[in-house]
């Protein structure tokens, strides 16, 4: 019987598009309102005086996309592996981005527009990469350990 590697299996797709529904969508959908909801919150009560609510919502952002990939092994009762929880986060930080586009066309009539969007796209992807390789490293040196996280 041929075994795979770990590490190769976790870069397949397949298992991620074979599972993919649309609860997969409704749970960044859901992150992605609330984040913008909470954002609004900051700015109804003040604190963009204090510091700019920009750069607070990437980190709450980045904050939340552990509960996309807790909600996905609640859902399917499998933990996703490492494509499918990049594709999971990019899905994620695009309808982030798409929710707040429409909330900006609702308000002025108009769209917002990023400077260098192509540039951004790349820098997020590679993040998100990284972020998801510096979790699987984590995963992979807790469970030599035997401490099973998720």
């Amino acid at each position: 019987m041929h075994t795979k590697d770990p590490f190769l299996a976790s870069l397949e797709v397949k298992p991620f598009f074979n599972a993919l529904s649309y609860r997969d969508f409704l749970t960044p959908i859901s992150l992605s309102v609330f984040i913008m909801a909470l954002i609004k919150t900051f700015e109804f009560v003040g604190l963009d005086d204090y510091w700019d609510l920009s750069y607070t919502m990437i980190l709450i952002a980045f904050l939340f996309m552990p509960i996309n990939h807790i909600v996905y092994r609640l859902e399917h009762k499998r933990q996703n592996n490492y494509m499918g929880r990049v594709i999971h986060d990019i899905t994620f930080i695009l309808l982030l981005i798409v929710i707040m586009q429409i909330h900006y066309f609702i308000l002025t009539s108009g769209f917002m527009l990023m400077d260098s969007s192509f540039s951004f796209v790349i820098l997020i992807f590679i993040i998100l990469m990284g972020y998801e390789l510096l979790i699987a490293l984590l995963k992979r040196l807790l469970n030599l350990f035997s401490w099973q996280i998720l």
